[in-house]
């Protein structure tokens, strides 16, 4: 009677499950690239804070030098970013 064979992919019913598609956005290019830039200044900046330079000064003021904090915050707002990016366009798609 019609009925669907194992593995063919149908339902009981003949209908097959609607499936979202992803596609890559111009806004979800801009996150991704956005989320790796972050993540190579925050390794950046981790490899800054662990030269003997930057643990002396840190030792002394309390503080990492300009620079360590400068990679350090864009290195958050990349990744905080380009997250964001990415989280929205997998929402609203």
């Amino acid at each position: 009677m019609g009925r669907a064979s194992v593995g063919s992919g149908e339902r009981i019913s003949g209908k097959l499950p609607t499936q979202r598609k992803h596609t890559l956005t111009r806004s979800n290019i801009i996150g991704f690239v956005a989320l790796a830039v972050g993540c190579v200044l925050l390794f950046f900046s981790w490899q800054s804070s662990n030269a003997p330079v930057d643990q002396i000064s840190d030792a002394l003021t309390g503080r990492f030098t300009g620079n360590t904090m400068a990679y350090l915050l864009a290195g958050l707002i990349g990744v905080a970013a380009g997250g964001l990016l990415i989280f929205r366009d997998f929402v609203r798609a």
